[in-house]
């Protein structure tokens, strides 16, 4: 397909780009790539704000894809906030606050574009106001299934110290269990925000030595304050956790 805008889309997404696609997509098909290519041009920049769209047989031409496809497409961008159809203007990109940016694909094709490096420390202080709250409620209020969930979790993360994909995905299941644990339905409609952020402060973090096992100590005390139901110990123990990210980040900075 011909590029739609001027430009690459962007440096590559980092190293987890897989386990990023996952967050919504699942199987992708031509609607998803279209989305894709478009989302990654809107939030990259290169489709501008309050920018006219070509018209739908037109961008079909372009793209290669049938009308269908591309109506779509435009049903699933407009409804992340991206884009609006306006009387007498056509399809327009929408400005960037009006964008839902805790939309997973959203959130993650402006982690990946680099044009906004303060919105990791922004999803950071997020975590740090939401997954507290969440340990909490989960000591309250987790079942013996959700016990069983996070301390699966935590295992599976103590195993895979070494192996960096594994200990993302077993650190990824972690706070995904927290969160459920936690029985608030708010509070899950996160979870997949959470991810990315999750992959993208775990990217930055492991350029530093140890990571790994500097972040193990520090879920288990998590796990074992939820299982001892110490509400108090859980949200505490999790504000550190959370918090290691902003040092681990800080840290390379500096380097």
């Amino acid at each position: 397909m011909r590029p739609i805008a001027a430009g690459r889309h962007g440096r590559a997404v980092y190293k987890y780009q897989h386990l990023l696609d996952s967050a919504s997509f699942g199987q992708r098909n031509l609607t998803g790539d279209l989305v894709e290519r478009l989302g990654h041009d809107i939030v990259g920049g290169r489709l501008k704000q309050e920018v006219t769209l070509p018209k739908e047989d037109d961008l079909a031409r372009r793209c290669g894809v049938s009308r269908t496809v591309v109506r779509d497409a435009m049903r699933m961008l407009a409804a992340k906030g991206l884009i609006e159809t306006r009387t007498k203007r056509g399809t327009i990109v929408r400005n960037r606050r009006e964008w839902s940016l805790l939309d997973p694909d959203v959130l993650r094709w402006t982690i990946a574009s680099g044009n906004r490096p303060a919105l990791l420390d922004d999803m950071i202080e997020l975590r740090r106001i939401v997954e507290p709250a969440a340990a909490q409620l989960a000591a309250e209020r987790a079942t013996r299934a959700d016990l069983a969930d996070i301390r699966r979790a935590c295992e599976q993360m103590a195993s895979s110290v070494l192996a960096e994909d594994d200990f993302l995905a077993a650190d990824i299941a972690f706070h995904q269990s927290v969160l459920r644990a936690a029985h608030n339905e708010g509070l899950a409609s996160l979870s997949q925000a959470i991810k990315v952020a999750l992959l993208a402060a775990f990217r930055r973090s492991m350029e530093i030595p140890d990571a790994t096992r500097t972040a193990l100590p520090l879920h288990e005390a998590v796990c074992e304050a939820i299982h001892r139901r110490d509400a108090q110990s859980a949200a505490a123990s999790m504000m550190k956790c959370v918090s290691q990210d902003t040092v681990e980040i800080r840290r390379k900075r500096r380097r």
